[in-house]
């Protein structure tokens, strides 16, 4: 029900995508459940923290939480690549002060500028981006001439989120109406494919790691030994007195 829930939060609708998120959520909670287990026995013998628990219990077994680690890290690439799923783009000639309407987001064209570089002259479109009605920033998607090649190139403009990129594309201008034609693209989940591929880096490091012996002193263990010491020395008169008796 929770991964329903969460589905509907980032806008998923098809089978398979429930699917995904589902069993995406299915080995998040397998494995944290194991991290949450046995950190919780550590932390009620040693009495650290959760977090050190935890550290301490992956530092012991490497190969195999570290492993734990790598699977956390494919699922958020999974989630990534159910998201991708979603990607739409709409393209449109635009006037200045003319809108685009992309998910979410309207693009509203303020006006065109030429801007000289060093190297290169850029043609920018001067684009607001709004998400309902509200204005959230400016996007300045450009077109390159380099002066010294004579080629082209495009810079595009992003504006992006933990839930979704919106990438803004100057692609020149319209052969028919002379227009400059702005290209937005809508990709849902991209961060969670980034992320996923650097926790599944280091789940890979740490499994290589070697294991640490388990190192923890109990806090009865530790009264049980200042108790024995003064009882040890108290024996040995004891036995020496024994010994001279006999």
């Amino acid at each position: 029900m929770a991964a329903g829930v969460i589905a509907l939060m980032f806008g998923f609708r098809q089978i398979y995508s429930w699917i995904c998120l589902i069993l995406c959520v299915f080995v998040a909670s397998t494995v944290g459940l194991e991290f949450y287990r046995g950190a919780k026995v550590i932390r009620a013998r040693s009495g650290a923290s959760f977090v050190t628990s935890a550290v301490e219990l992956t530092m012991r077994n490497t190969r195999r939480y570290g492993g734990y680690i790598v699977h956390m890290g494919m699922v958020f690439v999974f989630i990534g690549l159910a998201g991708a799923a979603f990607n739409h783009d709409i393209q449109k000639d635009m006037r200045q002060g003319d809108s685009l309407q992309i998910g979410p987001y309207t693009l509203v064209l303020q006006g065109f500028d030429t801007k000289p570089e060093k190297n290169y002259t850029a043609q920018r479109l001067l684009v607001e981006v709004l998400r309902d009605k509200k204005p959230i920033m400016m996007l300045y998607p450009e077109k390159r001439r380099f002066s010294t090649t004579e080629e082209n190139g495009t810079m595009v403009a992003i504006y992006s989120t933990l839930k979704e990129d919106l990438y803004v594309v100057y692609a020149g201008n319209s052969p028919d109406t002379q227009l400059p034609v702005l290209h937005a693209y809508l990709n849902p989940l991209v961060k969670w494919i980034w992320f996923g591929g650097v926790v599944v880096v280091f789940g890979t490091l740490v499994a290589l790691l070697p294991n640490r012996r388990a190192v923890l002193v109990l806090a009865g263990a530790q009264q049980l030994a200042v108790a024995a010491q003064p009882m040890a020395h108290g024996l040995a008169p004891s036995a020496t007195m024994r010994e001279g008796h006999d």
